[in-house]
């Protein structure tokens, strides 16, 4: 997104979303969302596979960072 107007608009619709879901539920939607391009792209891709890994690893994270996510006991 390298148009100004698209990224103002995905940053509006972003803060729109986190209002009104909660930072834990718009998390899981963007793992959700990862997962699904994955999947639809290129599901047997090993190289879609591992950065589908590293994107949900990333959003667990920032979810324990933020306290978004409590880690399972």
């Amino acid at each position: 997104m390298s148009d100004t107007g698209n990224d103002d608009e995905a940053v509006t619709f972003a803060t729109t979303v986190i209002e009104k879901m909660g930072s834990t539920e718009a998390l899981l939607m963007a793992m959700r969302l990862t997962l699904m391009v994955g999947q639809r792209t290129s599901p047997d891709d090993p190289a879609v596979v591992e950065a589908a890994h590293d994107a949900v690893a990333a959003i667990k994270r920032l979810g324990a960072l933020t306290g978004a996510f409590t880690p399972p006991v």
